[in-house]
């Protein structure tokens, strides 16, 4: 077996830098000129950040904001979860919580950038085969059931 690429060179491969434009893109600050943010777009970025985050650190998706935070511990990602299940989702938040956001949007970006740095996830998919043999009986499967 082939021993998997390392992601941190000085110069990224091309798709090593697809794949972090992909992530960092999803991650983008949403409200730009909106005057006011909502609790539930802020927690969006926080999961696109995380998840990615986690991803280059362990190789595997998650994307469970809960989960992610219980490893991140950030609490004011907490509060927020605590916030939009306690009340209607489109709470606005104060120019204070937003400038706070904006700088923890910043630090998360910077954390994912150096989290795709020092990854060793391979450049390219090793188990093509093995999927495409899992959607073909996938496929097999299900037209079966209709028959």
């Amino acid at each position: 077996m082939k021993s998997p690429k390392r992601c941190n060179t000085n110069k990224p491969p091309r798709a090593q830098a697809l794949k972090l434009a992909i992530l960092a893109q999803s991650a983008r600050w949403p409200w730009g000129s909106v005057a006011r943010l909502w609790v539930k777009p802020l927690l969006y970025v926080y999961r696109v950040l995380l998840t990615g985050i986690h991803l280059m650190r362990t190789g595997e998706v998650e994307a469970n904001l809960v989960h992610l935070n219980g490893e991140a511990r950030l609490s004011h990602v907490a509060d927020r979860i605590a916030r939009k299940l306690a009340g209607p989702e489109e709470s606005a938040l104060d120019d204070e919580d937003v400038a706070f956001h904006g700088r923890e949007y910043q630090r998360l970006r910077a954390e994912l950038e150096a989290a795709h740095l020092s990854c060793t996830l391979p450049e390219v998919p090793s188990a093509r085969p093995e999927l495409n043999d899992l959607l073909i009986r996938l496929r097999l499967r299900a037209v079966a059931g209709k028959a």
